[in-house]
């Protein structure tokens, strides 16, 4: 927003002859007081200084008042993290920080057993896309398959199950599973 002198300096009249400011009050005295002993052309650069000085002493007002509003945020910041660094080995086990997927497979294949089932092929994928990690499972035997996913829906790490393929055949079948893991 730029303004121009003429709305400057009625601004800055407007300032001194207002009872907003202690400084107005100090201003308008020390300009009369040099207009009584320097005459009306001297104090012309000291009334443009003081202009200069009082628009100053806002802006320092303002940076005041938006530092205090930073530190009350940054605080308020502090105290939810200190309250959820009480919760964070919880949430590690659950959504750990690094990508660890021979523990979960590890788990996957106990879950996967108790239902029946056992791990032909665990395929995860190599990258982690915004904290997801994509893995595909294909598992043989005889097992009852809500019985498996409800396994798999219960192991600590949380795991999102995307698709299920299951075909039967004489000797075993042969269930496809598209699962999501997560890390930090």
């Amino acid at each position: 927003m730029k303004f121009s002198m003429d709305e400057e300096i009625k601004k800055s009249g407007r300032l001194f002859f207002s009872n907003e400011l202690l400084v107005s009050r100090i201003a308008v005295a020390w300009a009369l007081g040099c207009i009584v002993l320097f005459g009306f052309f001297g104090s012309g650069n000291l009334i443009i200084n003081l202009t200069k000085k009082i628009n100053l002493y806002k802006e320092m007002r303002q940076l005041n008042y938006d530092l205090n509003v930073k530190l009350y945020e940054l605080n308020s910041a502090y105290e939810d993290l200190r309250v959820v660094t009480k919760y964070s080995k919880a949430l590690n086990e659950i959504v750990p920080t690094n990508l660890n997927t021979h523990d979960y497979m590890v788990s996957f294949t106990r879950a996967v057993g108790d239902s029946g089932y056992s791990v032909k092929n665990f395929l995860p994928s190599t990258e982690s896309m915004d904290g997801e990690v994509p893995i595909t499972v294909i598992l043989v035997g005889f097992g009852d398959v809500s019985q498996l996913i409800s396994n798999i829906e219960a192991l600590p790490r949380v795991t999102v199950v995307d698709s299920v393929l299951y075909e039967s055949s004489f000797d075993a079948s042969e269930v496809r599973l598209s699962i999501r893991i997560f890390n930090m």
